[in-house]
């Protein structure tokens, strides 16, 4: 028998109360707001349904009605909008976000609060008991995988590739490095990770590039990763992509290049000026 997973699709949907004075003073409020969840990196819907302390629809035709979310402490305005109307006589109304509307706003607990204006006033909306005009939310990384900070990878003090802008002297010994400069990154701890992706940012960068791993996070034992990149002139960003278990890399740098002539002032003076990875 195939196994088979239930899902479910659906708006969330939370009962919001409208006090109308011009109604008996019968009371009702809502006991309590359960908690809204909003996921990250998709558009989500929020669903608010108006009724009256008589718990009858209110008719919303036409009517304005503001949105916000608000930060822990509610010192924070992160997102307002207008809602939506959906069924307006019936009171049905939607907050309806892009993923672009919330990609700037990170996991976290917050509030949300609604605003109605009513003739020449604007009210508050209670969503639990004793007045509370404010509900729980929360936004979650459910959907996408949560956005991780790159780490610098640094790069020691080196020579670069015959970076001298001075005219070739042949009484100046040496006047320019005629070997290969061949110098390490620092050492990236991978966190075990399965997949690490990489960026190396050049300018002017003539050279080769490979990276290493090692079990080992002095790299007292280590292993070439990939083929070796050779660039001629590189101004651009490299992404490469170290796929498997490698618990520490690094990247070995080594410029080459040939020695100017007696009349010439110097040649490709490029170099790595920066190592991103996560």
């Amino acid at each position: 028998m195939t196994a088979q997973t239930q899902v479910f699709y659906f708006n969330q949907r939370q009962w919001v109360v409208l006090f109308n004075p011009a109604l008996p003073t019968l009371r009702y409020e809502k006991v309590y707001a359960k908690t809204l969840t909003i996921s990250r990196g998709v558009d989500n819907i929020l669903e608010f349904a108006f009724i009256n302390q008589n718990q009858k629809p209110v008719d919303i035709s036409g009517v304005d009605i503001t949105a916000r979310i608000l930060n822990a402490d509610g010192t924070q305005i992160l997102l307002q909008k207008t809602c939506t109307p959906v069924f307006p006589i019936t009171g049905i109304t939607t907050l309806q976000l892009s993923a672009e509307d919330i990609i700037g706003i990170n996991q976290q607990y917050c509030y949300y609060s609604l605003e109605i204006p009513v003739g020449t006033f604007n009210y508050p909306v209670f969503v639990n008991s004793d007045g509370g005009a404010r509900g729980q939310i929360l936004i979650v990384d459910s959907v996408l995988p949560s956005f991780v900070d790159s780490s610098v990878i640094t790069i020691p003090s080196h020579q670069p590739p015959y970076g001298n802008s001075q005219p070739y002297n042949p009484e100046v010994q040496p006047p320019y490095e005629t070997s290969p400069v061949t110098y390490y990154s620092s050492i990236y701890s991978t966190a075990d990770s399965a997949s690490t992706s990489t960026q190396t940012y050049m300018t002017n960068f003539t050279g080769n590039t490979q990276w290493q791993g090692s079990v080992m996070d002095d790299f007292s034992f280590y292993y070439n990763i990939g083929n070796v990149a050779t660039y001629t002139a590189a101004n651009s960003t490299v992404g490469f992509n170290i796929d498997g278990y490698h618990p520490y890399v690094r990247l070995m740098i080594t410029n080459v290049g040939t020695p100017p002539a007696n009349t010439q002032t110097g040649i490709l003076s490029g170099d790595i000026t920066q190592i991103l990875a996560r």
